[in-house]
């Protein structure tokens, strides 16, 4: 199927949006919709967070805040080297300073003056995909208020 974003849109989002609601309450379910998407589905983090706790113990999950990585690289990547139990490399200071988000925001919460975020790439966010996403965003920081994430990095 070949089409744009807009035209993806129209045929996956209800689609989506339905099976999730039909599937509320049940994590095997709200899952296989979110597989079923190619696109929005693995965006859906919430659903994947709860999905990996369920399968996995805390102690081999670590959930680290992208402030955090932008603010202690170095810091951060050896605790990932630790938590994988992998060797520490040595990185170079430039290689750590480069930003593939030169703004340094992420998400629907970077000021903006239009209805519509724009992303540094040039693309706008849909007000019905961040309508679709909206919730799934308050659910994953509800999830993760509950995760331990990097508190002693």
């Amino acid at each position: 199927l070949n089409m744009t974003l807009d035209g993806y849109m129209d045929v996956r989002l209800n689609e989506t949006a339905a099976c999730l609601d039909n599937a509320k309450g049940n994590l095997s379910a709200e899952v296989d919709c979110a597989v079923d998407d190619n696109i929005f589905g693995w965006s859906l983090y919430d659903i994947w967070i709860r999905h990996w706790r369920q399968h996995f113990p805390e102690q081999q999950i670590a959930f680290l805040s992208h402030h955090r990585l932008l603010d202690r690289p170095k810091q951060v990547l050896k605790r990932i080297e630790s938590h994988l139990g992998i060797l520490h490399h040595d990185y170079a200071n430039e290689a750590l300073a480069v930003q593939f988000n030169s703004n340094r925001c992420l998400g629907w919460h970077c000021p903006s003056t239009r209805s519509s975020e724009q992303y540094s790439h040039g693309y706008l966010v849909p007000d019905r995909m961040k309508a679709f996403f909206a919730p799934h965003v308050d659910a994953m920081q509800e999830e993760l208020s509950t995760a331990i994430i990097d508190s002693d990095w």
